[in-house]
């Protein structure tokens, strides 16, 4: 029986290979970035999902991903922009919203973190 990864780096190399064929397609690069995430390769993920944005530039979830990165390394700027890009690309994306009044909070600025964390609920009133 295979292993979690095992499945994980066949799921990898399937995409890379699908990447190989249509190098231009955004989702695939996005499930690449994702895929890599799960095994904790930040910088291979960083690359793919940029790549994503750049062939989709409003794949909101790309950015998302990109500001979830940037927080692994304690980059708040970066998270807060790459997430303000996300509320622009879908302005009722709630996961986008919530990580911008996350951001706030740590900077300790609750104004602005209400703000954002009350757009995200209004947004999903379930995502608490």
């Amino acid at each position: 029986m295979k292993s979690h990864y095992d499945d994980l780096d066949e799921y990898i190399g399937d995409l890379r290979a699908e990447i190989a064929k249509s190098p231009d397609c955004a989702t695939h690069h996005y499930n690449l970035g994702v895929a890599l995430l799960s095994k904790r390769d930040f910088m291979g993920a960083e690359e793919s999902l940029r790549t994503a944005v750049e062939h989709s530039p409003r794949l909101a979830e790309a950015y998302v991903q990109l500001g979830g990165i940037c927080l692994q390394r304690g980059d708040l700027d970066g998270c807060l922009n790459y997430n303000k890009e996300a509320a622009n690309c879908q302005p009722r994306f709630a996961i986008a919203w919530a990580n911008i009044g996350f951001v706030h909070m740590q900077r300790g600025e609750a104004k602005e973190a209400v703000a954002a964390l009350t757009k995200a609920l209004k947004w999903d009133p379930k995502f608490i």
